[in-house]
């Protein structure tokens, strides 16, 4: 069902029950299933999930990218990261209040479900919100030596 799924689609085919129906968009335009692929697949059973990890990567390239700030330890300075992941990702705050008004507001329904609710792929939002705070928690711990 994601566009790049198309790197691996004989796989999933193969390995996925009916993956032929979701391993990656339909032809379209002429544009075969494995024409639909990417340089470099992220898989995430959710895909706010993935997102999370790219944008936590992005701002774990952009901290290594600074490694001339440096304190006196010799270390990369936390305080550093913790700033690029807040410009990366929401806070748990704002991810509820995101998910919360896009059903309350714009009257977004849930993808898997279908039911106008605060929810994510059918699942609660609180677990999404878990593995956000995973995410920034897995970020911030693999920068220790």
């Amino acid at each position: 069902n994601e566009l790049g799924m198309g790197a691996v689609y004989q796989k999933v085919c193969q390995h996925v029950k009916f993956g032929e129906l979701i391993g990656a968009a339909p032809e379209v335009q002429g544009v075969g299933r494995n024409s639909l692929s990417a340089d470099d697949l992220v898989a995430a059973s959710v895909s706010n999930w993935g997102g999370y990890g790219l944008a936590a990567a992005a701002a774990l390239v952009r901290y290594s990218d600074e490694s001339g700030r440096r304190n006196e330890a010799g270390g990369l300075r936390k305080d550093e990261l913790e700033k690029l992941m807040q410009r990366c990702l929401p806070s748990i705050d704002e991810e509820a209040d995101i998910i919360t008004n896009i059903v309350k507001v714009a009257g977004c329904r849930d993808g898997v479900s279908g039911k106008q609710e605060a929810t994510v792929d059918g699942l609660p939002l609180q677990t999404s919100l878990d593995r956000l705070a995973d995410v920034m928690r897995l970020a911030m711990v693999a920068t220790e030596n």
